[in-house]
């Protein structure tokens, strides 16, 4: 499992951390004015955020004694359906109609980027702040792709046939990154919410002769989206050589 910052009601946070003080029930540690001696139950310093321990949302007041708050990430199940429906029109002649539901899982490297550093927030966001850099988050799922076809299908002899197919395809929950704040850094976060439509139509002639077969394929499509790529969204632009990292 992953761990993921969470907030004090025990939901992900994976935007901004939230801190306990480590400083047993009576909220005094080490150092501060008015204390005594370490708490006899064993709270203090136990690194566990036990009941009664203050917390902070404020990255600026998480000073020595805060650790961040964390929640271990859990297993996401997605049902994927497909059918295909085929009606006999005439003799040779087929409609046919397919629906699915697809997913897709993110790249690795926008669920993991930096999260190795999240017990560090300040040096998480420092990371992240700079040029083409980001944090990962574990909360993301799948991307969804919703298909759409229909299709005729005509076998004109037995040396010719022929099909014609339209389809349309919709996405979203695909990979982005919105931008965050806390104090004085500034930093992105992954997060599913890209989104898109592609369209295309299929016509393709098949060919079969006693000595050869022959299959000629056309295809025109159209798509559009919130963003040309998923690393559009972090500033970076694709090209086909390797990225250094």
């Amino acid at each position: 499992n992953t761990k993921i910052w969470a907030d004090t009601l025990g939901n992900y946070s994976p935007y901004s951390p939230y801190f306990y003080f480590d400083c047993g029930t009576d909220q005094l540690c080490y150092g501060d004015e008015g204390y005594v001696a370490a708490d006899t139950n064993g709270t203090e310093g136990n690194r566990i955020w036990d009941n009664g321990e203050q917390t902070t949302a404020e990255i600026a007041d998480a000073t020595r004694n805060a650790y961040v708050i964390f929640k271990q990430s859990e297993w996401l199940y997605k049902i994927s359906p497909r059918f295909g429906i085929s009606h006999v029109i005439s003799d040779g002649a087929t409609f046919t109609f397919n629906y699915g539901l697809y997913y897709q899982t993110p790249i690795y490297e926008y669920i993991y980027r930096n999260v190795n550093k999240l017990e560090d927030p300040g040096q998480t966001f420092e990371d992240a702040g700079q040029e083409n850099s980001s944090i990962g988050n574990a909360t993301m799922t799948a991307g969804r792709t919703e298909s759409y076809e229909i299709a005729f299908n005509t076998q004109m002899s037995r040396e010719w046939a022929f099909s014609a197919g339209l389809w349309v395809k919709n996405m979203s929950q695909l990979t982005t990154a919105s931008q965050h704040n806390s104090g004085v850094y500034e930093y992105k976060v992954t997060e599913n919410g890209d989104f898109g439509t592609a369209i295309g139509f299929d016509f393709t002639v098949e060919i079969r002769k006693e000595f050869f077969n022959a299959m000629i394929q056309y295809t025109f499509s159209t798509a559009t989206a919130s963003s040309e790529y998923d690393a559009a969204a972090f500033g970076e632009v694709e090209v086909d050589a390797p990225k250094a990292e």
